[in-house]
C-alpha cells in the first residue's frame, strides 16, 4: 500500500511539473503581440482599387498613392523581419466585406488601412487617423502612433485621432486603424501625393508606428 501511495504521489508531482513547464513554453505573457514563428504579421489594406478609384482630383486617383504607399510599407516591414499580407498588390477591386474577411482569415496581428482624403472644399488639408471603439483593444493606441509618426515624417497639419464605424476597422479581429494621409482635393497635398518622396516619407511614418506598437 505504501508503494502504491508513493507511486501516485510521484506521478502527481511529475504531472504538475510537466504542466507548469508547458505553460511557460506555449502561453504568451506580458500582453505582447505574438504570431506564427515568433514574427508579427501585419495586414495592409490599400484603399480602393480596380473599378473603385476612390477620390479623384487634379488628374490623380486616390487608389494610386494608396497602393504605392502600401507597397513601400510592405517592403520596409519585410526587410525588418515582419510578415506581411496585403489586400491587393495591383489595381484590383475588393469589397469592404472582402477586405474584412481576408484580414480576419490571415492570422494578422495588426491591421492598417491606407487612404487619402477628399472634400468639396480645396482648403481642407492635413492628416487624420481613425479607430473604432467597438473594435479590438489596442486600436486607440495604434491609431495614435500612426497619427503622430505620419505627422513627424510629412509635416502636414494635425487633424487628430478620431473614431468611426468604417467596416474595415470595426469588424477586423486585431488592433486596427485607418489613416487618411493627405487630401487629394487640396492642390498642395495633391501635388505632394504625386511625388515619390512624400509617399516614401508616409511609408516611413507607418513603419515607425507599427514597429513601436509591436515592441
Amino acid at each position: 500500500m505504501t508503494k502504491i501511495y508513493r507511486f501516485i504521489k510521484a506521478s502527481a508531482v511529475f504531472l504538475f511539473i510537466a504542466v507548469f513547464v508547458l505553460t511557460f513554453i506555449y502561453l504568451p505573457t506580458g500582453g505582447e503581440l505574438y504570431a506564427d514563428a515568433g514574427k508579427i504579421k501585419v495586414f495592409i489594406d490599400a484603399g480602393h482599387g480596380g473599378r473603385d478609384p476612390g477620390a479623384t482630383r487634379f488628374d490623380l486617383k486616390e487608389k494610386e498613392p494608396n497602393l504605392d504607399i502600401a507597397i513601400r510599407l510592405k517592403n520596409k516591414l519585410e526587410a525588418n523581419d515582419f510578415l506581411v499580407v496585403m489586400t491587393r498588390t495591383s489595381d484590383v477591386y475588393y469589397s469592404l466585406d472582402d477586405r474584412v474577411n481576408m484580414a480576419n482569415s490571415s492570422g494578422a496581428d495588426i491591421f492598417i488601412a491606407i487612404h487619402n482624403n477628399a472634400v468639396f472644399s480645396e482648403y481642407a488639408h492635413g492628416t487624420e487617423t481613425y479607430w473604432n471603439p467597438n473594435g479590438v483593444d489596442g486600436s486607440s493606441q495604434f491609431a495614435s502612433l500612426v497619427q503622430s509618426n505620419i505627422l513627424q515624417q510629412t509635416g502636414r497639419a494635425n487633424r487628430g485621432v478620431k473614431t468611426a464605424n468604417f467596416r474595415v476597422i470595426k469588424y477586423t479581429t486585431m488592433p486596427a486603424a485607418l489613416v487618411e494621409i493627405a487630401f487629394i482635393s487640396n492642390p498642395t497635398e495633391n501635388s505632394l501625393l504625386k511625388t515619390a518622396d512624400f509617399r516614401e516619407r508616409s511609408a516611413n511614418g507607418l513603419f515607425n508606428a507599427i514597429k513601436t506598437f509591436s515592441q
